[in-house]
C-alpha cells in the first residue's frame, strides 16, 4: 500500500491538482479547506456535505489526521505555552504567546540546528529539515488549543527557516491562502542567522512576508565567536542582501541582538551597530541573553536598560523584547526539542 499524501503539506494549487487526478470535483478542495482551517475537523468521515463513497475514497488517498503525540508545557510566570512535536524520528517544539492585542505562535523549521550558534540550544543537536506539512501541523494543532485566534506567526522556533526555505515558503502559502487559515503575509515573519540565498529567495516571492535578522554583533569578530556561519556570510555582504531586499520589497526589517553582558555590550559594540545600520530602514530587538550553559550569563535589568540608553539616539527603532517562556524552557535560545 502506497503512503498517504499529507494534505497538511499542499498548497490550495495543489489539493486541487491531486483531487483532479482521483478523479474527485475541484470545489471538493474549498470543502476539505474549510473543513480543516475553519471547522478544525481532522477526519474525512465528518465531512457531512461530501458523499459518504467519497469520503471512503478520500480516506484511502489523503491523510489528515492531527498528530496527538504532542506534550504541552504551560508557563506559570505568563501566558505562553510550549509545545513538544513528536514526529516519526524526531521532535521539535513551538510556542504560543497570547497578548491582549494578538496572539502570536513561534514555528520551527527544523528538529534542530547545523549553525551551531554558542547562545542557542538547538544548536546542540544536529536533526533535519520539517516538511511543509509537519510545519502547518505544529500551526493547526496550536490553532486548536488556543483561546483567541492566531493572528501572527515567526518562524524562530527550533532550526535556520532559510536552510529548509522550500518547505518554508510552501508552509507561508498555505497558512496565507485565503481559502482556508488566511494569515496576511504582513503577519508573518522570517527570522535568520544572515542566509543570504535565503534573503535573496525571500527577495523574489512574490508574498510581503517581514524578514528578521539575528544580528547579534556588528563587529565581524565576535559575530563570528557567536555564529560560525558569520565566516561565510560576513557582515558587509549580509548588508548588501539586507539593503537588496529592502529596495525591492519597500519593507522595515528587524535586527535581533542577543544581549550577552561582558560580550557584546560595550561601546565599540553599540557604536559598531550605529555604523552598520546606516541606510537601512530598520528596528532593533534587544533580547536579555537566556542561558543555556555557563559560558555565558544573562544580563541584569540595569545592564539591559543601560545598553538600550546607549542605543537611544535611534529613537524609536529600538525596543527591548520581554523573554517569554522561560520557565518552560520556552524563551529564545532555549527550545531543544527534549522529552521529559
Amino acid at each position: 500500500m502506497k503512503n498517504k499524501i499529507d494534505v497538511f503539506g499542499l498548497t490550495y494549487e495543489k489539493l486541487v491538482k491531486n483531487l483532479l487526478e482521483n478523479n474527485f470535483q475541484k470545489f471538493r478542495a474549498q470543502q476539505i479547506f474549510k473543513w480543516l482551517y475553519e471547522k478544525n475537523t481532522f477526519d474525512f468521515n465528518l465531512m457531512t456535505d461530501i458523499a459518504i463513497p467519497e469520503r471512503i475514497h478520500l480516506n484511502e488517498i489523503f491523510d489528515i489526521s492531527l498528530n496527538d503525540r504532542v506534550e504541552i508545557f504551560n508557563s506559570k510566570k505568563d501566558s505562553s505555552s510550549k509545545f513538544l512535536f513528536k514526529f516519526k524520528d524526531e521532535s521539535a517544539e513551538s510556542v504560543l504567546m497570547p497578548e491582549r492585542d494578538r496572539t502570536t505562535v513561534c514555528l520551527s523549521s527544523q528538529t534542530g540546528c547545523f549553525l551551531k550558534c554558542s547562545f542557542c540550544a538547538t544548536g546542540k543537536k544536529s536533526g533535519r529539515n520539517l516538511s511543509s506539512g509537519e510545519i502547518i501541523r505544529q500551526f493547526v494543532y496550536m490553532a486548536r488549543e488556543s483561546k483567541e485566534r492566531i493572528t501572527n506567526v515567526v518562524f524562530m522556533g527550533m532550526g535556520e527557516p532559510m536552510l529548509n526555505m522550500e518547505n518554508v515558503l510552501e508552509a507561508v502559502n498555505i497558512l496565507n491562502c485565503d481559502k482556508g487559515i488566511r494569515i496576511g503575509a504582513r503577519k508573518i515573519t522570517i527570522s535568520t542567522a544572515g542566509i543570504i540565498p535565503g534573503i535573496d529567495a525571500l527577495t523574489e516571492f512574490p508574498l510581503q512576508v517581514k524578514l528578521a535578522v539575528s544580528l547579534n554583533s556588528a563587529i565581524q569578530a565576535k559575530r563570528e565567536i557567536l555564529m560560525p556561519i558569520a565566516k561565510t556570510y560576513d557582515l558587509i555582504s549580509l548588508k548588501k542582501a539586507i539593503r537588496k531586499y529592502q529596495d525591492a520589497k519597500n519593507k522595515r526589517i528587524t535586527f535581533e541582538y542577543i544581549l550577552i553582558p561582558e560580550f557584546n555590550d560595550f561601546s565599540e559594540d553599540v557604536n559598531a551597530i550605529f555604523d552598520y545600520v546606516k541606510g537601512i530602514d530598520c528596528k532593533i530587538n534587544i533580547i536579555p541573553y537566556n542561558p543555556i550553559d555557563s559560558q555565558f550569563r544573562a544580563p541584569s535589568k540595569k545592564e539591559i536598560n543601560s545598553f538600550f540608553e546607549r542605543l537611544s539616539p535611534l529613537k524609536d527603532a529600538v525596543t527591548i523584547r520581554e523573554s517569554r517562556g522561560r520557565d518552560i524552557n520556552g524563551a529564545c535560545g532555549q527550545l531543544a526539542g527534549k522529552h521529559k
